[in-house]
C-alpha cells in the first residue's frame, strides 16, 4: 500500500490542495515538495498522501512524523498506511517517533490506542500552538491499533 515517493511535485500538489494548505500556516506547497526530495527524508505515500518521516539523530533512533492527506484518503487509507510506515520504522530499527499536534486542528492528534504519550503541554510556535506527542517502539507494539490495524491488513 505505501510507496516511497520523492517527486516534489506529487508532494506539491497534495499540499495545496484546499483541505490541506492552510495546515501549512503559510508555508508554501512547494517547500513540502522539497522536503520530500530530500535524501535524509523517508517520503511514505499512498493514492491520496503520506507520511515525511525525517531523523532527529544520526543512529536513526529517533524520528520526527508530518502527515499529510487529502480528504479522500481521510480514515481508511490513512490509518493503514500509518500501520504500514510504524511496522517499517520500528522494524527498521527506529525507536521513538515524534509526532506534533496542533491546536487548530483536531486531524493532527495521533491516536492514543497506537500508545502515543502527550509530552508536554501546548507551546506557541510559528506553526501555531503545538504539543509534542511520542510514540516508542515497545508501545507501538504492545499497541490495541498495531493489533487491529494489522491483523486486518494481512
Amino acid at each position: 500500500m505505501i510507496r516511497i515517493e520523492r517527486d516534489p511535485a506529487w508532494w506539491t500538489a497534495v499540499a495545496s490542495h484546499p483541505a490541506v494548505i492552510d495546515t501549512l500556516h503559510g508555508m508554501p506547497p512547494e517547500d513540502i515538495g522539497d522536503v520530500a526530495a530530500r535524501p535524509d527524508v523517508l517520503a511514505f505515500a499512498t493514492a491520496n498522501g503520506g507520511f515525511l518521516v525525517a531523523p532527529l539523530d544520526a543512529l536513526g533512533f529517533a524520528r520526527d512524523m508530518h502527515v499529510m492527506y487529502r480528504p479522500e484518503g481521510w480514515g481508511r487509507e490513512a490509518a493503514f498506511a500509518f500501520a504500514e510506515v510504524l511496522e517499517a520504522l520500528f522494524w527498521g530499527g527506529c525507536q521513538v517517533v515524534n509526532v506534533y499536534e496542533v491546536e487548530t486542528n483536531a486531524k493532527s492528534r495521533p491516536p492514543r490506542t497506537s500508545g502515543f504519550i502527550q509530552a508536554g503541554d501546548w507551546r506557541g510556535t510559528p506553526f501555531g500552538r503545538l504539543r509534542l506527542w511520542t510514540l516508542t517502539q515497545r508501545n507501538w507494539f504492545a499497541s490495541l491499533a498495531r493489533r487491529r490495524l494489522c491483523r486486518l491488513s494481512s
